[in-house]
């Protein structure tokens, strides 16, 4: 039950886990964005649009 738990439940150091793993392997995040999920540059841009405004 605990790994269903802290599935649903965000701790800041799995967070800055996650985004150092993305980081050291692809040296950014926008670009694990890009390579490591396969977000097209439009879909990236419509993102960016719809989250930003």
């Amino acid at each position: 039950m605990t790994n269903v738990k802290a599935f649903y439940i965000l701790q800041p150091s799995y967070i800055d886990a996650s985004r150092n793993e993305a980081v050291k392997q692809y040296g950014s995040m926008e670009q694990y964005i890009r390579d490591g999920l396969h977000v097209t540059e439009d879909e990236l841009r419509r993102l960016r649009e719809s989250l930003l405004d």
